[in-house]
C-alpha cells in the first residue's frame, strides 16, 4: 500500500506492507489450512457451544462464502496462527458451533482449496507421546467374512495424559476390500454426550480418516482402544 502526500510543490510517498488473508469460509475447512480432514474436528470440540453472526445465504457446498467476523476478535480468535476468527469453525453457517458442523466435515472430507495455516505446532505429536497400535481382534477372515482390528492409544505402561482429541489417517491396501466401517468404543468419552467422532473412507487415496474430540472443555487421561476397524474382503 502506498500513500502520497503533496503540499502542491513537493510530494512524498510512503510505502506500507500488509498481509491480506482470504477471510471467506470454506465449509468443513474449520482450521483454515486448505484441506478438509480429521483436524477440522478440533475447532468444533474446543469451541463447542460458542455463538456468533450467522453466515448470510449459508450452505455446505465446498465453495468460498462471505461471512462477518464474530465479535470480540481476540477473545473469539481460534488456536491456530493468524488469530483466526471463530466463524471458520461454524461450518454450516448457522451461528452456532455444534455437532451439525461436524457433519459438514464428513460431507466435504478430502476437499482442498489452498494452502494457509500449515505450521501449527500444537497439532504435532512429539516423539515421546504414547503410540497408536493395531491389535487383531479376530482371526483373519475367510472370503466375505468380517474381521476386526482394534486401534489402541497408549497402554498400561504408557498412559495418555490430559488428552482432548486426536486425528489420524489409516492407509490400507484395499485391493480386495468389499466394505468397512469404524466403531468408537473409546475411553476418550466418560459420558454418552461428551465426544464428537467421525470417520471417512477415501477410496481414491486408499485412506480412512479417523477423528475424535471431546466437546465438554475438559481433558481426560487413560489408555486403550480409541476405534475399531471392521473390514470385509472378497477375492
Amino acid at each position: 500500500v502506498s500513500v502520497t502526500i503533496s503540499d502542491g510543490t513537493q510530494t512524498q510517498t510512503y510505502y506500507f506492507y500488509a498481509t491480506i488473508f482470504d477471510c471467506r469460509c470454506w465449509p468443513g475447512d474449520n482450521n483454515r489450512n486448505g484441506v478438509v480432514d480429521g483436524d477440522d474436528l478440533f475447532p468444533i470440540g474446543i469451541y463447542y457451544g460458542h455463538t456468533g453472526t450467522p453466515r448470510t445465504g449459508a450452505n455446505t457446498t465446498f465453495t468460498p462464502q462471505q461471512a462477518a467476523d464474530w465479535p470480540n476478535f481476540f477473545s473469539d480468535a481460534m488456536y491456530l496462527q493468524d488469530f483466526m476468527n471463530m466463524k471458520f469453525a461454524d461450518a454450516n453457517g448457522d451461528g452456532v458451533i455444534d455437532s451439525l458442523d461436524a457433519d459438514v466435515i464428513v460431507a466435504n472430507c478430502g476437499m482442498q482449496h489452498g494452502n494457509y495455516n500449515t505450521k501449527s505446532a500444537n497439532l504435532l505429536a512429539n516423539a515421546s507421546d504414547p503410540m497408536l497400535s493395531f491389535q487383531m481382534q479376530s482371526p483373519l477372515a475367510m472370503n466375505n467374512q468380517w474381521f476386526d482390528v482394534s486401534i489402541d492409544l497408549g497402554d498400561f505402561t504408557d498412559t495418555v495424559k490430559n488428552i482432548y482429541g486426536l486425528s489420524f489417517t489409516v492407509v490400507l491396501d484395499d485391493t480386495y476390500l468389499d466394505s468397512l466401517y469404524v466403531s468408537f468404543p473409546t475411553w476418550l468419552s466418560n459420558t454418552s454426550n461428551d465426544l464428537l467422532s467421525f470417520y471417512k473412507y477415501l477410496p481414491a487415496q486408499h485412506q480412512i480418516i479417523i477423528s475424535q474430540c471431546r466437546k465438554d472443555h475438559a481433558v481426560i487421561s487413560g489408555y486403550g482402544p480409541v476405534a475399531i476397524l471392521h473390514l470385509r474382503f472378497s477375492t
